[in-house]
């Protein structure tokens, strides 16, 4: 929106102007008629502003996204003007989006953070929560603007891609059982564990190392 305090304040260009009309206009312009110092006629000074507004999430978020796994369909926010419109010529306002669990706290993220609006709209491609969780909300920020945060989603762990030993075996003797038999958990890219894993099969086996 239009700050017209320095008009307010009489300090416009240093001429001292006390007042002036300010008349909107729905393409995004404004006429300013400034008291002319030598008579009693007005001087049409024409500016524009930026209409944005608010931002507004558009696309659905998954229905149950995937650790590590890249969003899809990828979020969206519009940029909205006053009036609840898209703003179509914006091209530059920079969107960030940050994860917040179900309590509210931050949730790791992969990919790009921040996207930049193209028509009104900012989209992003490449994002990914980093963390499996039950209920999730996207929160989507940009200067000036009114936030916006997509409906709660959840975030299911990853496929499988490391394995990893929670107990290492001891007490080992020629012809016999461990005594403390390996234990090892399967976890997802992000490193989280792959709970709802119940049909893997893991398979164990010695090897000779020397010196």
């Amino acid at each position: 929106a239009y700050d017209d305090s320095r008009l307010r304040r009489g300090g416009w260009g240093g001429g001292g102007v006390s007042s002036a009309l300010l008349v909107p206009f729905a393409d995004g312009k404004i006429s300013v008629f400034l008291p002319s110092a030598t008579s009693n006629r007005t001087s049409p000074l024409v500016l524009s502003f930026v209409p944005s507004f608010s931002l507004a999430f558009q696309a659905p978020p998954p229905g149950q996204a995937r650790a590590g796994e890249v969003l899809s369909p990828p979020p969206a926010v519009r940029v909205l003007d006053q009036e609840g419109g898209l703003v179509e010529t914006d091209d530059a306002t920079s969107v960030t989006v940050q994860a917040l669990g179900a309590g509210g706290e931050p949730l790791p993220t992969g990919g790009g953070a921040t996207a930049v609006a193209v028509s009104g709209i900012a989209t992003f491609t490449t994002l990914s929560i980093d963390s499996n969780a039950s209920s999730v909300v996207l929160r989507f920020t940009a200067p000036a603007l009114f936030p916006a945060s997509s409906p709660a989603f959840g975030v299911a762990p990853g496929p499988i891609a490391l394995v990893y030993f929670t107990r290492e075996p001891e007490g080992v003797f020629p012809g016999s059982s461990f005594v403390v038999q390996p234990a090892v958990e399967l976890v997802d890219v992000a490193g989280n564990l792959v709970d709802d894993d119940s049909f893997s099969t893991v398979s164990a086996g010695l090897e000779r190392h020397t010196g």
